[in-house]
Parts: structure tokens; sequence; C-alpha cells
């Protein structure tokens, strides 16, 4: 019994001995810097063709980036393989990735310029400008395609009233926790 025992607690160390050994071989080791540099796909989407994906990557924020989440972008590729390419640049986030009917474009939510708020945008696989085809009051926080594709149903807060606004420009931009509540709504178009 004692020499099974011994056998299982060498066998044990002999097994941490050799890991640890490769962990001290490694050339690299994790810095706080090289998170920056993490890159993470968050969605996949493949157009009704099925010839091309659409996805967002994601990554950190640097520190010349200024305050605020990841940043993401949507990058292109044929489901067949090839060469991935990056399809919209933002320094903020372009997400929630959903094809036309006719899969030539697909549309998603970002934030574009200076303004906080994020709408809804079309953007052609021939390459071009995104085209902001929501003009939404607060930012829209999710949407969807209606089946024929010629609609668009999409979610959105109730916007800040004309006195919210005033506050906020005063510096009485305190939030107080379940007061003044703000409904989601859905709209169309």
């Amino acid at each position: 019994m004692i020499r099974r025992n011994f056998f299982y607690v060498f066998f044990l160390a002999l097994i941490a001995f050799c890991s640890f050994s490769q962990v001290i071989a490694q050339d690299k080791v994790l810095v706080p810097e090289m998170i920056f540099g993490i890159k993470t796909i968050v969605d996949a989407q493949i157009s009704p063709s099925g010839e091309t994906v659409a996805f967002q990557v994601s990554r950190a924020r640097r520190d010349d980036e200024g305050p605020g989440g990841a940043i993401s972008e949507i990058w292109t590729m044929p489901t067949k393989g090839g060469q991935a390419t990056r399809f919209t640049y933002n320094e903020r986030s372009d997400r929630q990735i959903q094809w036309a009917k006719d899969g030539k474009s697909f549309a998603f939510i970002s934030q574009r310029g200076a303004s906080p708020i994020a709408q809804i945008y079309l953007i052609s696989l021939d390459g071009g400008e995104a085209r902001q085809i929501s003009k939404a009051e607060s930012s829209v926080t999710a949407f969807k395609w209606s089946p024929d594709g010629s609609k668009i149903a999409f979610l959105m807060a109730d916007a800040k009233t004309q006195n919210e606004t005033k506050n906020e420009k005063e510096g009485k931009d305190w939030v107080v926790v379940d007061k003044n509540y703000k409904y989601t709504r859905v709209y169309l178009l």
C-alpha cells in the first residue's frame, strides 16, 4: 500500500516537474501590453448565397484611444477560404451584422463621428462607405430584417427629454437608480 502511494506521488511529481520545466523554457511571458494585441471573433454571419461570411473582430482599446470599451471591426471572407478583408474602419465599435436578403450588402449598428447615438448602417460588398439608414433619437440596441427584406425592425430606448438634456448640460448628470426609467420600444424602417 505504501509502495503504491509512493509510486503515485512520484508519478505526480514527475508530471508537475515536466510541466513546470516547459513553462520556464517558453520565450515569451504574458505581460499586460500583450493583452491589447489579443483579438477575438465575436459574431459571424454567412451571406444568403453562402459564398461570404462577415464577422466581427473585437480588441481591447489602447491607452492612446481614450476611455471606453472594446473596439470591434467587421471583416469579410469567402466561405471556401482565402484572404480575410477588413470591411469597416471606425474609432468605435461596429456590431450586430445582418445580411440583406439579396446578399449584396449587410447592415450593422455603429456610432460614427462625434454622435453618441448608435445607428443602423448599410454597406455594399462591392465596397465604398457605409450609409446610415436609421435616424434614431437614441441608440439602436438591436435590429432584424423582415423575411422579405423590405423592412427593418429595431429596438431603441426612449430619448432624453428636453429637461434631462438641459440638466445634463448644467452638470446635473447624476443618475438615480429605478427613477425616470426609459422604456425600450420597437420601431420600423
